[in-house]
């Protein structure tokens, strides 16, 4: 822990301390400033290649072969060719795993899935976008084997049940060029824990993608809807009669409600309720609770994880601790999965407010758009 400033002009902390969990990357891989405009598979690459990197274990030959391909990388970038980036980097990522860039590995690495919806009701469609983040040297050889299968998560020790969804074959395709959807129908149960499971050619590439299916969704899309009507309301007054206090306690309402979630929804309303009322829902809470203020970059929710001792009554100043998450996290990481959370009751016994910033997507590294999510959720707090 760092500390940065022995007073916080906030009133609210009287230190600000960085905690911030990081791989050992090296500075001497060249490398961008300023990640605006990279695309999720560069990042995703560019981070890999980044922990991979480590002179004091490779010979002058593959140090020389992944610094070459990586200034190819650059000069792509620079060029605008996203997809001409991406390959280099992960073409750098197997020199520096020592493996062979064969066919099989070019395009595993190339493969992108995800879904149109993530929670659905129970028999509804979803469909999958196949993708590839570059063009393959050599392709798939045609007709390609597609198997969708749901995953649906045990309990711990067991392994997970899965149910083959379809079964079906596709054509040989550049899919960089012209990206592959493929529909399929979900079990007519209820599921709060399942992946979709998508495995692709023989030997399969395989993707796993999270998706819920919702008892009842319908009926709570409706309910959400009204209740951002609601929202919208409350927004509108708000910045008619410049009432920025309101306007910061709407925003975790408003992310709330865009997880379509029973749960979220259910604090969400509760918190409309108090807010329409005259009053604000965050005032006096404690304990551990998310958080979401909307960005003034391109104003998105933006969401972070708060704790806040129960000691704390806004009397005096109290120790703040932003907790920045390692690659590949998310602001859920140091409260729910570092040693349990441990670090909540840490923060409770010492007295110490944590936030945890979710920093857009978990390969940011806190730059760019990301950098300014750090310093806005310190204002927001």
């Amino acid at each position: 822990m760092v500390p940065l400033c022995k007073k916080s002009s906030l009133g609210l902390a009287s230190a600000f301390l960085l905690l911030a969990v990081a791989g050992a990357f090296s500075q001497s891989l060249p490398t961008v400033k300023d990640w605006t405009g990279m695309t999720a598979a560069e990042r995703l690459a560019w981070n890999n290649l980044k922990a991979a990197w480590n002179p004091d274990s490779m010979s002058p030959e593959t140090r020389s072969a992944a610094e070459q391909l990586n200034q190819d990388a650059l000069a792509a970038l620079a060029a605008g060719d996203h997809a001409a980036s991406a390959k280099h980097l992960n073409h750098a990522l197997a020199v520096l795993r020592r493996q062979d860039w064969t066919p099989a590995r070019a395009r595993n690495a190339a493969l992108t899935a995800e879904l149109d919806r993530t929670v659905v009701g129970p028999g509804e469609p979803v469909k999958i976008h196949l993708g590839q983040s570059f063009a393959l040297d050599e392709g798939l050889k045609g007709p390609v084997k597609i198997v969708v299968s749901l995953q649906e998560a045990t309990t711990a020790g067991s392994r997970p049940r899965q149910t083959e969804l379809k079964n079906t074959e596709a054509a040989e395709a550049d899919w960089s060029r012209a990206p592959l959807d493929v529909e399929v129908q979900t079990p007519k149960t209820p599921c709060a824990n399942c992946r979709i499971v998508i495995a692709i050619g023989d030997p399969p590439i395989q993707r796993a993608l999270p998706i819920r299916i919702q008892d009842g969704f319908a009926e709570l899309k409706s309910r959400i809807a009204a209740a951002n009507q609601r929202a919208a309301a409350l927004e509108t007054n708000a910045k008619a009669d410049s009432k920025a206090g309101l306007l910061a306690a709407l925003a975790p309402i408003q992310y709330r409600l865009s997880q379509l979630d029973p749960g979220a929804f259910n604090e969400a309303d509760s918190a409309l309720g108090v807010l329409e009322g005259g009053g604000n829902p965050w005032a006096g809470r404690h304990g551990d609770f998310r958080m979401a203020y909307r960005s003034a970059v391109d104003n998105s929710l933006q969401s972070y994880r708060l704790f806040v001792p129960t000691t704390y009554d806004g009397s005096r100043p109290y120790p703040l601790i932003l907790a920045l998450r390692g690659a590949g996290r998310d602001e859920n990481f140091f409260f729910d999965s570092v040693q349990d959370g441990q670090v909540k009751t840490f923060a409770e016994k010492r007295g110490y407010i944590i936030a945890c910033p979710r920093g857009r997507d978990p390969y940011s590294m806190y730059v760019g758009d990301a950098e300014q999510d750090v310093l806005d959720v310190l204002a927001n707090v």
